[in-house]
């Protein structure tokens, strides 16, 4: 079996010498000496009361450059490289976070505004996008996320409450999900975004109602269809745009991530036509203080491709007129508890897995960093995790709030 090699060309080891070529523009500068790059890194960093040799350790001083130049992007590909260290990553992007390092345009500029009109002139997350998504993170192969993810292969925040077990917790978070949105026996459910289809089938099984799954991911469609079909679960691989039908609850976990802002109001309007008078529709989303138009530069190129986190503005104003507002609650630190325990599992298991990759040093770098970095964003709350549910405005009169006991 052909080893998968899913780096970007200037990460991968037959292309070592392309990396400082990327970026024609910035190429083309007249740059300072590493010197000037050292003395505006340190001061910084000294200003966040972060210490070089302590909480960040150099290992190549072209990694000042990087990080000047290309900002977080330069600051997640030199952790990938092994240009620098810490012995506790989390700790330390969070002072990153707390410090408001990330907002500094002195990091990145060139990259920043790449990205920026990029994502202004363009609708990231169309049809003609969609692929861009699983060619990358969710093409690793099922063995990535069968190292890290609790059997029922649940990739998205668990619900902490009352245990310590992350298989519990995602049952905790499923049941959530069901009682919030009043399942009853018999009914005709849609799930927006299946993944692998876990929660289709648990819930199918816990309130007996008969779920279809959607996704435009062959690889979780395929495996969702092997482990996961029943005579009440169906799973079709296919643009949720093209879903037809009419549903008595609708619901989608971890999806309105991979919407996009130019996409939000036309989704809403999706599932209203979706969803029967008397329905009821949740929506469990990473959610952002701000309103932004494309993600993290890093994320964007090596986890999830064109992948926009939401604002309360945002999704407000694409419901707007549309849809009731019943219920809300954020629980967004049990993702770091969630991503912690997947960052455990994946080490635990990585020399299962290590073979199958060109890269596998760099590869496990490039998972630690992204499980320890996210988890830092929500522990300073610059993410949080949101449910949402929602009605038809006046169609449901006794709608009732649910808690997990």
């Amino acid at each position: 079996m052909q080893k998968k090699n899913l780096l970007p060309p200037n990460l991968r080891k037959s292309s070592t010498k392309k990396a400082f070529r990327e970026n024609i523009f910035i190429n083309k500068l007249i740059l300072p000496s590493i010197r000037m790059y050292k003395k505006i890194v340190t001061e910084i960093l000294k200003n966040a009361n972060i210490k070089i040799g302590e909480d960040i350790i150099i290992n190549d001083e072209s990694f000042y450059k990087e990080l000047v130049l290309r900002g977080s992007l330069g600051l997640g590909e030199t952790y990938m490289s092994g240009k620098w260290d810490s012995q506790n990553l989390d700790t330390l992007v969070t002072k990153f976070l707390e410090s408001k390092l990330d907002t500094y345009k002195v990091f990145g500029a060139g990259i920043n505004l790449a990205t920026f009109l990029k994502s202004k002139f363009d609708n990231l997350q169309d049809v003609k996008h969609a692929p861009d998504l699983y060619d990358t993170h969710y093409n690793s192969g099922n063995y990535l996320f069968e190292s890290f993810l609790d059997p029922n292969m649940i990739y998205t925040c668990a619900y902490f409450k009352n245990t310590d077990d992350l298989a519990q917790a995602q049952l905790n978070k499923i049941r959530i999900v069901g009682e919030k949105l009043d399942l009853k026996p018999g009914d005709k459910v849609l799930d927006i975004g299946c993944g692998w289809g876990g929660t289709a089938k648990i819930l199918s099984d816990m309130f007996d109602v008969h779920v279809t799954g959607v996704a435009d991911t062959p690889n979780q469609i395929a495996y969702a269809k092997e482990h996961n079909l029943s005579d009440k679960v169906d799973f079709i691989l296919t643009d949720y745009r093209d879903v037809e039908g009419k549903y008595d609850k609708i619901y989608n976990v971890g999806f309105l991530e991979a919407v996009g802002p130019k996409n939000l109001r036309n989704f809403m309007e999706q599932v209203d036509m979706l969803l029967k008078d008397e329905g009821i529709f949740l929506t469990h989303t990473i959610g952002g203080k701000k309103s932004v138009r494309s993600t993290e530069p890093w994320i964007d190129r090596y986890i999830f491709p064109h992948g926009v986190i939401p604002s309360m503005k945002q999704i407000d104003k694409a419901t707007s007129g549309i849809f009731e507002k019943r219920d809300f609650e954020s629980f967004g630190k049990y993702y770091v508890k969630t991503l912690t325990n997947w960052n455990s599992r994946f080490n635990a298991n990585w020399d299962k897995i290590k073979d199958e990759y060109k890269n596998p040093e760099v590869f496990k770098r490039m998972m630690n960093y992204y499980f320890l970095t996210c988890a830092a964003s929500f522990k300073t709350g610059k993410n949080d995790l949101w449910h949402f549910v929602y009605t038809k405005p006046g169609r449901v009169k006794d709608y009732e709030i649910y808690r997990l006991p």
